[in-house]
């Protein structure tokens, strides 16, 4: 099966050796999702922030009509309290 990969963000950007190497755990031909034909990826800090999880802003995150996701970062923002605010709304 073909699979389509989406850049929500539009910005351009290649995804990451390590998202392609995960993404192929998720979706390749012997995964978990093989089915799935349309992968959208983000920009990590776009999805953090404007296009998905929506920190910072006063409106509420917004939802995925997706069946599975992998929403897996590192990173830290400097400021120990946003780090925590982050992670509230992931979980």
């Amino acid at each position: 099966m073909g699979k389509t990969i989406i850049d929500v963000t539009n910005l351009s950007n290649q995804p990451s050796g390590h998202a392609i190497g995960v993404g192929g755990l998720f979706y390749g031909s012997n995964s978990i999702a093989n089915g799935v034909s349309n992968i959208y990826y983000y920009e990590a800090n776009n999805w953090l922030q404007s296009n998905y999880l929506r920190f910072g802003y006063s409106s509420r995150s917004l939802s995925s009509p997706s069946r599975i996701g992998n929403h897996n970062w590192i990173g830290a923002t400097g400021n120990l309290s946003y780090d925590s605010d982050i992670l509230s709304i992931l979980d």
